[in-house]
């Protein structure tokens, strides 16, 4: 059974009743955010080009699992499974139920080798954390900083990126029955409503709804 609730800034999408599933997704999902606080951007411009940096986000979220793997070898972690869906304030995600990390494409673009060097171990140290310390563990707590430190990384749990949308561009919000919020840009958009193109939730992999929703921000 699908109920329709209330999400951010009014708008309203469905999920599925699976209570206890339901539950300890959204968990995970809003205390393993790293939020940010609003800094300078000048001084960390990026030094190439966007696709660049995806692939070295990629490798590098790929070397801190294998070096979990390495530290603990009695442990089967999960491939992880990596997304650029992000917006707003919030620079990564992870999701240690469901196996993936959810990055801030936009942030990414801004910053560049600091993203790489301070999200992607936050981010990975969440998912190794909890299948280290099984059970409820706090998010930035020393089963997580241990990991971090293990990682060579510092377990900072704040960042300084500043957040302001260099050019704002509008997002459709699309549901799943996952509990995520899917933002398409307007080409995503029409694509999908003309049905020339189908975009499905790789967590769900159900085809998304339109919420009837569209926005400058998460």
């Amino acid at each position: 059974m699908r109920e329709r609730v209330k999400g951010m800034g009014g708008m309203s999408y469905r999920k599925e009743n699976q209570q206890e599933a339901g539950e300890e997704k959204i968990q995970f999902r809003l205390e393993f955010d790293s939020d940010i606080d609003a800094g300078p951007a000048k001084e960390y411009l990026p030094d190439a080009p966007l696709d660049s940096w995806v692939e070295r986000v990629r490798t590098e979220s790929v070397r801190y699992t294998r070096m979990a793997a390495e530290i603990w070898p009695d442990i089967s972690f999960p491939v992880l499974d990596l997304r650029f869906t992000l917006l707003g304030r919030t620079a990564g995600q992870a999701s240690p139920s469901a196996g993936n990390v959810n990055y801030n494409l936009e942030l990414l673009g801004r910053y560049g080798h600091r993203f790489v060097d301070e999200i992607v171990p936050h981010e990975v140290a969440h998912i190794v954390a909890a299948f280290v310390h099984r059970g409820r563990i706090r998010p930035h707590g020393k089963e997580w900083q241990a990991v971090m430190r293990a990682f060579g990384a510092n377990p900072r749990t704040t960042h300084s990126f500043e957040t302001t949308p260099a050019r704002r561009v509008r997002r459709y919000y699309y549901f799943c029955l996952c509990d995520q919020i899917h933002g398409l840009v307007g080409r995503s958009h029409r694509r999908f409503q003309q049905g020339s193109m189908e975009y499905r939730c790789s967590g769900c992999k159900e085809v998304l709804e339109f919420t009837g929703e569209s926005g400058f921000g998460a």
